[in-house]
This record gives C-alpha cells, structure tokens and sequence, in this order.
C-alpha cells in the first residue's frame, strides 16, 4: 500500500490585538505607566498644564518602594527658553484629590526620575492637596519630572488631579532681629521615676499661677504630668521652675507613679485649664484642669479641681464604646466648667467636636494618679477600693455630648435614680441625681485617698 505523503506549510504566528496590547503594558517605560496625558511643554509665557493620575494602587512608603504604574506614577515637564526668561517668575506645580483620608506624595526631579531632587511635598492626610514649584532660574531649563506616589490611597476611586503653571515669584520678606527682649530661666529637665523619656510635651498655665507640663510615652505607657507653682503669693512660689513636682500619670491603670505598667493612651496628650467665666469673670479655686490621652481606637479623658494631686477619669472619654480608629485630639475651656473636644477620625476623616458641660458630669471621683492602685480596662473599670467600684457604675463616667461639624449638639443623658451595693463591709448607695465634684484628700502612708462630701447625696453603709 502506498504511503499518505504529506505538504509541509510555512508556520505562522497570529497575535491577538488584546495581547499586542498588553505586552505593551507591561514594558517598564511605556506611556500607559504615566500620567494622563504623560508629558506637556512649557514656557516662560505658559501655558498652564494639568493632568490626571493612572496609578491602580494604592500603598508606597516612599519613591524607593513604589512601582511605577502600580503605586506611583510620572509626568514629564519640558521647560522651553532661557534661566534669565524665568527671572522672577517660578512654575507651580500642583497635585489635589477630592477625599482628604487619601494621602499623596508629590516629587520633582531634574531630567530624570533619579535625577536631582529639586522639589518636594510630602504632608501627611487630612488634606487635599500637595504643592512644590520650579525655579528655572535657578535650577535650569529642560526635562523635569514630576513623580507622584500614592502614599495611602484607596485604588482607582479618587485619582489625583495635576497641574503646572507660570506665576511670579513670591517676593521674600526682611526679617527683623531685635536684641533682648524676653528673658528666660535655665531649662531644667523632666524625667518621670520609671520612664525612659517622655515627648511631644504639652504645658498650660492657669490665671492663678498653676503651671503643668505633660508628654507622652507611647501607646500603650500612657502619659505623664508635673506642676509647678508660678503664683507670687504663694509659699511654694517657683518662679524659674527650678521645683518640677511630679504629678504621676494621668491615664494610669494601676494609678501609681512607682510602676510603668502603663496607661490608657500616651499616643498624643492635651491638657486645658478653666478660664473666668465670660459674664461674671468668676472661676473655680483653683481652675479646673482637663487632661486626654489617645488610645488609637479611643480617647481616654481627666479632670482634676486639686492641681492634680487626684483625677475623675473617664476611660471613653469621647463617644461611648470609642471612634473607630481616632486621631490627634485637642481640648479647651470655654469659661470655668465646659470643655470642648476636637478630634479626627481616619477613614473618613472627619473632624469631631464633643463638649463636657457640668450637668453632663456625674458619678464619684476616680482614685488619682498618686493613690491607690485600680485596674482599669477601656471603658470598663474594676478595683478592690470602694470608690472605684463606685466609679464603675454606668453612672459615674463623665459623659461628653457628641456633634460634628458643624456642630450639632446632643442633650445629656438624664441622670437615673439608682442604687449600688456590693458584698464588702463598705457600700456606696445613690440615692438621687447629683453634681459630684473631686474633694479634699487625706494623706495616710504616703498615699493620697478621695474623701467623698455631698452625705445627702452619697453616703457609705
């Protein structure tokens, strides 16, 4: 039988369309990596430029880390003409985005990517924009290259918006140096018994002469805080500060100042101090101070009406339960008894105010930083001493009234008519709504005990 004999065909090769394409897409150096459109040209005369971010991802550290087209991307800046044709002149360049929880990064650099670094901005959220410039007058005409890199940004829902225009450059301002002027003492440093160091410290100073100094030790150590005594007519007068008097730690769990155990907060710290009423001019004596510590999910508040030797806490100190992930919280007076309370949430950003007015306050006062020790849990709190089993009460926490901005107040909570007992020889009973205020102390073996006042409104069995 004859053999089937076979034709030999030239091979070919078909490439889909789609492939072509992303071949394309994959080369280090193609357009589809850069911005939209991923060049312009400029002159001394314009025109303005813009353009549009095309990065798909959505977390960098720096320009080192990121990937271009993934976590970064580039747009080139010609710049036509002479150095002496931008005398005065400079061009800006602009980045901006629509939610202020993203976070971009803006870089210049002359002729290349990893060329010189001739411009930078790189602030941190909320906000929602960064901004650098180019002098060419001083750095040169030519190739520039503005790299963008996505720092914290949710992928492909909010691209940046570029820009790059001429303008004049801002005229510098003339300082003047006056000789003398204001004097001051000798520093003198502050070290808590048990910590390392402390930082981002924070001081105010009442009208009555009562000066505190506070800073943080991190999450989770907590907070610490010192006074000095600033009032001419006082015996204790200090008036270089040369007699710090450490105060313990306002956000303790154990409220000792022998241990470092820790505290509820010590990632940033504020401290505010009551000021005259705006009618009448009156004012507590002393001045209230206001102390918080911030807890990434939570910022745990103080108060204290003894210079604080003691402090009423609140462990929730913002909203009940605590914001989902918070940050960097500032607080003031508004006459002797409201506090206000900024802060910040992450993701969205969104700026919270609170306020603690007198009749939101209730429940006995906490033990402080220099008495006996308590365990305390975030918004919870368990001791073996009868006034901080009081203080556990649903009651006895200071309560903020919450709004955002603007501010959309909320009425407090009235005050229920409740009772609590517990097994142990001593017994704290409520027995009708009531102002609780932080009374005087006694001072037995070195430690400092709240005394309770008010019988007619709390008394012990």
């Amino acid at each position: 039988m004859a053999r089937p004999t076979f034709s030999r065909r030239p091979s070919r090769t078909a490439f889909h369309p789609l492939a072509v394409l992303a071949l394309f897409a994959l080369q280090p150096d193609r357009t589809a990596l850069a911005a939209s459109p991923s060049a312009g040209t400029i002159s001394a005369t314009g025109p303005a430029l813009s353009w549009t971010g095309t990065a798909s991802g959505s977390v960098s550290a720096n320009e080192s880390t990121c990937i271009e087209g993934d976590n970064c991307d580039t747009f080139t800046l010609t710049v036509l003409g002479a150095p002496a044709d931008y005398t005065g002149k400079v061009i800006a360049v602009k980045i901006a985005w629509s939610n202020s929880a993203n976070d971009y990064d803006l870089y210049i650099h002359k002729d290349s990517n990893a060329g010189t670094l001739v411009g930078v901005s790189a602030n941190g959220a909320p906000q929602n924009g960064e901004a650098s410039a180019i002098d060419p007058a001083a750095t040169g005409t030519g190739v520039y290259t503005v790299h963008v890199v996505y720092f914290a940004v949710t992928p492909l829902v909010d691209q940046y918006q570029g820009s790059a225009s001429v303008q004049l450059k801002p005229v510098a301002r003339t300082a003047s140096y006056v000789q003398g002027g204001i004097t001051f003492s000798p520093s003198v440093r502050l070290k808590a018994p048990v910590a390392r160091r402390d930082g981002e410290p924070s001081n105010r100073t009442d009208t009555a002469g009562n000066a505190y100094v506070t800073a943080i030790r991190g999450v989770p150590a907590g907070v610490d805080l010192w006074y000095f005594d600033l009032n001419p007519s006082s015996p204790t007068y200090d008036p270089n500060m040369r007699n710090p008097i450490y105060r313990g730690q306002t956000d303790s769990f154990t409220d000792s100042e022998a241990t470092s155990v820790g505290g509820d907060g010590g990632g940033d710290v504020d401290v505010a101090v009551g000021l005259p009423d705006p009618a009448t001019g009156a004012n507590n004596n002393p001045p209230t101070l206001a102390a918080t510590s911030l807890v990434l999910a939570n910022i745990s508040a103080q108060r204290s009406t003894d210079r604080g030797v003691t402090f009423m806490k609140n462990p929730a100190g913002n909203v009940t339960g605590g914001a989902p992930v918070d940050d960097r919280q500032w607080i003031a007076f508004f006459g002797p008894n409201t506090v206000y309370l900024l802060y910040r949430t992450v993701a969205p950003a969104v700026t919270q105010i609170q306020r603690s007015s007198p009749t939101a306050r209730r429940g006995p006062p906490a033990p402080s930083a220099r008495s006996a020790p308590s365990t305390w849990t975030r918004g919870t709190a368990r001791s073996t001493s009868p006034a901080a089993r009081a203080r556990s009460a649903p009651a006895s926490r200071p309560s903020w009234e919450e709004s955002r901005s603007p501010i959309r107040a909320r009425r407090p909570r009235p005050i229920p008519a409740a009772s609590r007992t517990s097994s142990s020889s001593s017994r704290w009973r409520r027995t009708a709504p009531s102002t609780w205020r932080i009374p005087t102390t006694t001072t037995s073996s070195s430690r400092t005990r709240a005394t309770r006042v008010r019988p007619g409104a709390c008394r012990s069995a």
